[in-house]
């Protein structure tokens, strides 16, 4: 059976297409092994749908245009998800040990993906092809970005480093070295010029992606920070970690502005809404929190995962937001 593009994998939702890198084949596989749960339907926040997958649920991201989900697992398998029909309709193969983290091209037609393999690798959506194999990094890979103008990819790690690349080419930049501890997060700014990292020796670093410099060093937040995200005006960032809060960071001066408390164990990992007046938080706690960033203040709290959860994200629009656990779900989530 040949693969089919995106456009077309609606029509075919009972089918899952597995792909492997330098294996171009497509197999025939049951809906059984990922299905869709959920209401659907309703008015307010709350749960939209649940997706069970058969491995814990380690990084998640909506498609550009909110149409597909693409998770990692801890079996080392990528899966695309169409939201409409809740089913699984294809599964990108090649990375040998768990998924930690997953960024898709602006023009949602590419992603990468990051692994405790220690590799970095991009893959075409529609064909399935794995393009690119990057390895730099000496340990687990924890993030991975696109930047905004799709040239470059970031990627960190335990080797307590970021490593920039060509993401049309595959190509080394350069490494940027500065953290003493493990590198848990990376994003761009807005204009692709600038990298935040978040580490868990307890600071954020801005980072000048043309010349590699150290910019600035953020410091207050205390037993290491594990995610960051950066405000679409490129003003402020929010991180979370360990010390179960979230802080609001203005970029220019590097000040902490705000600290917003309530979740009661680590915070994973965050996203702004596209208005930036709300952000979306996952924590170990179980639980997701819609934040009004002016505040600090929890707007929406949504319940529902039994265990860890690992990442979430926003779609594109700033209605819905997903998670995913290693409790093997999914949960799409209506946030207003």
């Amino acid at each position: 059976m040949r693969k089919l593009g995106l456009s077309l994998i609606v029509f075919m939702s009972f089918f899952i297409l597995t792909y492997s890198c330098g294996d171009n084949s497509t197999d025939q596989g049951d809906t059984g092994t990922g299905t869709g749960t959920g209401t659907g339907s309703g008015s307010g926040p709350g749960l939209i749908k649940t997706l069970t997958d058969t491995a814990e649920v380690r990084a998640v991201k909506f498609s550009p245009d909110a149409k597909y989900i693409l998770s990692g697992g801890s079996e080392g398998i990528i899966s695309l998800w169409d939201i409409s029909t809740g089913y699984k309709t294809a599964e990108y193969s090649e990375h040998t040990l768990s998924i930690t983290s997953l960024s898709f091209s602006p023009d949602g037609l590419y992603f990468v993906s990051g692994s405790y393999d220690m590799s970095v690798k991009k893959w075409d959506v529609n064909s399935g092809a794995c393009l690119l194999t990057m390895n730099k990094h000496t340990s687990i890979v924890r993030s991975v970005a696109y930047s905004p103008d799709g040239t470059k990819a970031a990627s960190s790690g335990d080797d307590q480093t970021i490593v920039l690349w060509n993401i049309t080419t595959g190509g080394y930049i350069r490494t940027l070295t500065g953290h003493n501890k493990a590198v848990w997060d990376v994003c761009f700014t807005p204009d692709s010029k600038q990298i935040l990292s978040a580490s868990d020796d307890s600071t954020l670093i801005l980072w000048d992606v043309n010349t590699g410099n150290r910019i600035k060093k953020f410091t207050g937040q205390e037993n290491g920070i594990r995610c960051v995200d950066i405000s679409s005006d490129g003003m402020f960032a929010l991180s979370g970690g360990q010390d179960n809060d979230l802080r609001l960071w203005e970029i220019a001066s590097g000040n902490c502005q705000k600290t917003f408390t309530g979740h009661t164990s680590i915070v994973r990992s965050v996203a702004y809404l596209p208005s930036d007046k709300y952000a979306l938080s996952g924590s170990y706690d179980m639980s997701l929190k819609l934040w009004d960033t002016s505040t600090g203040s929890a707007k929406s709290t949504f319940e529902g995962h039994k265990d860890y959860i690992f990442q979430v994200d926003v779609s594109a629009d700033g209605t819905m937001g997903v998670s995913g656990s290693r409790d093997k779900t999914i949960k799409i989530w209506r946030l207003f």
